[in-house]
C-alpha cells in the first residue's frame, strides 16, 4: 500500500495539519467503508514518537498506525 502513494493519501479525509488535531481518515475492510476519528497526540520518549516512526519523520505513518489501532 505504502509503494502507491495515492492509495496512503485516499485513506485521509483531513488532508493538511490543522490547530484542532483532529483528523478523519476511512479504511475498507470487507468491503465496507470505516471512518475513524483521531487526535494528533503522540507519546514521545526523548523527542522520539515511542511506538511508531518514519525514516523521513513524516506523520502520515503515525497517524495511519494510531486509526488502526483505534479501529
Amino acid at each position: 500500500m505504502a509503494e502507491v502513494p495515492s492509495r496512503i493519501e485516499a485513506c485521509f479525509y483531513t488532508k493538511k495539519v490543522n490547530k484542532a488535531g483532529i483528523y478523519l481518515l476511512s479504511f475498507f475492510i470487507n468491503g465496507r467503508e470505516h471512518p475513524v476519528i483521531i487526535d494528533d497526540y503522540i507519546p514521545t520518549r526523548f523527542g522520539k514518537p515511542c511506538f511508531s516512526s518514519s525514516r523521513d519523520e513524516e506523520l502520515w505513518c503515525i497517524l495511519m498506525e494510531k486509526a488502526w489501532a483505534k479501529l
